[in-house]
């Protein structure tokens, strides 16, 4: 399958605790634009675990965003350069609500 065989317009919302719902859609390319923290934990899948559409899909979008929300918040606390893993998980904190 190529990539003119993806399907368009992929959809996913994410809702988390007291934040607005947002939406994302898949993309036509290689990858997308991903945070590095979240490109780092789909370099952590194994190969033999990946699908056609892995990295392309809107939950990666939605993740990124989220990450980049995480390191934002661990600059603005006086963390400098906050590592993938510290960005991660700070992500799980903000996806719980916490």
């Amino acid at each position: 399958m190529s990539d003119d065989d993806i399907p368009p317009g992929v959809g996913a919302a994410l809702l988390r605790p007291g934040a607005e719902a947002v939406t994302a859609t898949s993309t036509h390319t290689a990858t997308t634009d991903a945070h590095p923290a979240v490109r780092s934990l789909l370099d952590r899948t194994a190969p033999a675990m990946r699908s056609l559409f892995h990295g392309r899909c809107p939950e990666v979008v939605l993740l990124s965003r989220v990450a980049a929300e995480a390191r934002a918040a661990l600059v603005a606390e006086g963390v400098h350069d906050p590592g993938h893993d510290r960005v991660i998980e700070r992500m799980g904190l903000l996806l719980s609500g916490r």
